[in-house]
């Protein structure tokens, strides 16, 4: 038997519990807490029932432990999904959000590493029809960030009414 397949099986049913003093050493400070300062903006965008493109620079952002800015995973995700509830509000001709928008999957690819923190190019097309039933709008969309370097896809429910 191989020494891995033995060492999965030896070990299986063996849960440990780790207290933070432990555990802490090995974690992300940015997943802990250091998220909590990456702040964005757009400082353009163009909207049409179809697409919403936008330019967005990093206002505030916390650097990783080499000190070189990327943009991380969850700024992405969230830049997107603000660009989903500015064209429901649009499209809808809403004068504000009306609610919160859920998202049913979601899904990235990260190509290469954004190094830039202005000037952040992201265009989110909706290629099918927007099914609206009561209040809620169902989306499915493609986005593309700095010319794919990331690249993905979403279905969220979003408060229209």
């Amino acid at each position: 038997m191989p020494c891995q397949e033995l060492r999965c099986k030896q070990y299986a049913d063996e849960l440990q519990e780790l207290h933070r003093e432990r555990y802490a050493p090995l974690m992300s400070v940015y997943l802990d807490d250091s998220f909590k300062n990456n702040k964005c903006e757009i400082t353009s965008l163009r909207v049409g029932p179809a697409i919403i493109k936008s330019v967005w620079n990093m206002t505030a952002c916390e650097l990783p432990s080499d000190g070189i800015f990327f943009l991380p995973a969850d700024v992405a995700f969230r830049m997107v999904g603000q660009l989903v509830i500015i064209h429901a509000g649009w499209f809808f001709n809403l004068e504000k959000k009306m609610g919160e928008a859920l998202l049913r999957d979601y899904s990235i690819r990260y190509r290469r590493k954004i190094l830039k923190s202005e000037g952040i190019e992201i265009s989110v097309r909706i290629p099918s029809p927007i099914h609206r039933v009561a209040n809620t709008a169902l989306y499915s969309f493609k986005f593309s960030i700095s010319d794919d370097f990331f690249n993905g896809s979403g279905t969220p429910l979003v408060t229209v009414g």
